[in-house]
């Protein structure tokens, strides 16, 4: 996990992510998520190393720039021998058990999503926030693997 805390005028600052960004263009979200994950870690994984497990949409998340965001949620297990990096420029690098993920400082979306993930489900849906960071409207579905 990073918990963002390099830039406080980072709009995630204070929260715990997991690995992630942009995709660049021509880029499919399984190439994105091995690029992102050793250009924030260090970490060198394969396609075959991670596993979809869905999508979770958020309506003009950045309201200030009208974004919306999609993100396309992966899980993984890294068996590799090289350290991954202590920071990144996001913030600091921690390796945090499952059992404990959701006591970090997260979105407060990220609880209507997470707990399945962690268990290997797959979802889909859309999480809606109001200006203030707030939780206004959830709909998602779970399905087991």
């Amino acid at each position: 996990m990073i918990h963002r805390n390099a830039d406080p005028n980072d709009y995630h600052f204070g929260k715990y992510n997991g690995l992630g960004g942009k995709l660049d263009a021509l880029e499919s979200p399984l190439q994105a998520a091995v690029r992102e994950v050793y250009e924030e870690s260090g970490l060198s994984v394969r396609p075959e190393d991670l596993k979809p497990c869905g999508y979770v949409h958020f309506p003009n998340f950045k309201p200030a720039k009208a974004q919306d965001w999609t993100v396309f949620i992966f899980t993984g297990q890294y068996a590799g021998s090289e350290p991954p990096k202590q920071k990144c420029r996001e913030g600091t690098l921690q390796w945090v058990p499952v059992s404990s993920v959701l006591e970090l400082n997260l979105w407060p979306g990220d609880a209507h999503f997470l707990p399945a993930v962690l268990g290997q489900q797959t979802v889909s849906g859309a999480i809606w926030y109001d200006a203030d960071g707030n939780v206004t409207k959830v709909e998602m579905r779970e399905e087991q693997k």
